[in-house]
């Protein structure tokens, strides 16, 4: 049996596949974020042409610890569980830290492990936010051109 090295943080930052399952653990990309996505603006100054007219807007973005279990989906995996709120915000981000919330976590319980799978490419791909940030490009869609909310 091969064993599967694990990935660091710093291996996230450059990352130019889909990590395995088995190199990934929640806590690296909990420090992953903390080191290279936290405690920083990301400000991003974008025009773009409207009927003639150049608008610009700046775009701020500041990702705080409290909102990575969001941004990997925790709150669909414990939909409805009465223990959901311990596994969203500041208290699931410490509990990856701690590595009392794990892969193998959510791995365990047949619900949550059903749950996990649909999430699981958000949360092995992350790391890529971190290179969309460094060479991000914008699309303006105008609302008459897409029907609903959905673009």
């Amino acid at each position: 049996m091969k064993l599967v090295q694990k990935l660091t943080s710093d291996d996230l930052k450059n990352i130019s596949k889909k990590p395995l399952e088995a190199e990934m653990s929640l806590k690296t990309l909990s420090d992953f974020y903390i080191d290279y996505l936290t405690d920083q603006y990301f400000i991003y100054n974008i025009q773009f042409e409207v009927e003639n007219e150049v608008i610009t807007r700046k775009i701020k973005l500041l990702f705080e610890p409290s909102n990575l279990c969001h941004l990997l989906g925790f709150q669909h995996i414990f939909e409805g569980r009465a223990e959901s709120k311990s596994y969203e915000g500041q208290a699931g981000f410490e509990l990856m830290q701690k590595e009392q919330l794990t892969i193998d976590t959510l791995k365990a319980d047949k619900v949550l492990l059903g749950r996990y799978k649909e999430y699981r490419e958000r949360i092995l791909y992350f790391a890529f936010v971190y290179q969309l940030l460094q060479n991000p490009s914008a699309i303006y869609f105008d609302k008459k051109d897409v029907s609903g909310n959905n673009i």
